[in-house]
């Protein structure tokens, strides 16, 4: 991506797509035969990915570009086309799969602002990467465990922020889409 790119808000879709891949296949844990949180990978280094893939997934997103001036200016990034964001994910199963063992990992005793923070984005990822996929969507309904997330982030969990969140990333989702 150019910097001609960022201030045109011009999106290269190789390179978004590329990243999100990625960071799918990171996330997942592609080769590797243990993707239990607890099994190495650091909360810190889970809600940072997630947060990553998030932003990418959302599509518009900042850009800083620093001008000869030295002022910091921020472009936002256009989102790209349906065509590219459908081939985004090879593993649905597998990313449905690892968000939802971090949102279990998260709402089992950690009240830690990761914590907290790690549940709400593996949910709005859930969310986020069905609207460029639809077999997320289809994988996350057909876990034995779909319905007891959802009960237990919007009505269950005494944090509040884990409930907020939660709802706020499905009102983001529903007015969002085209009526």
């Amino acid at each position: 991506m150019t910097l001609t790119n960022v201030l045109q808000g011009t999106t290269n879709e190789a390179f978004v797509c590329h990243g999100v891949q990625l960071l799918a296949l990171t996330l997942t844990g592609a080769g590797k035969t243990s993707t239990s949180i607890d099994a190495g990978t650091d909360v810190s280094t889970a809600v940072g990915l997630v947060d990553c893939l998030l932003t990418f997934l959302k599509g518009s997103y900042p850009c800083q570009v620093f001008s000869r001036s030295n002022v910091n200016t921020f472009h936002f990034i256009e989102a790209v086309s349906p065509e590219v964001s459908s081939t985004f994910f090879s593993d649905e199963a597998a990313l449905v799969e690892r968000l939802l063992s971090f949102i279990t990992f998260a709402q089992s005793g950690t009240n830690s602002n990761l914590g907290i923070e790690l549940v709400r984005k593996s949910f709005a990822v859930i969310l986020e990467a069905s609207l460029h996929c639809s077999k997320v969507w289809i994988y996350f309904k057909r876990t034995d465990q779909s319905s007891i997330p959802l009960q237990r982030l919007l009505i269950e969990d005494t944090r509040q922020e884990i409930r907020q969140g939660v709802a706020d990333s499905i009102r983001g989702i529903c007015c969002s889409l085209p009526t």
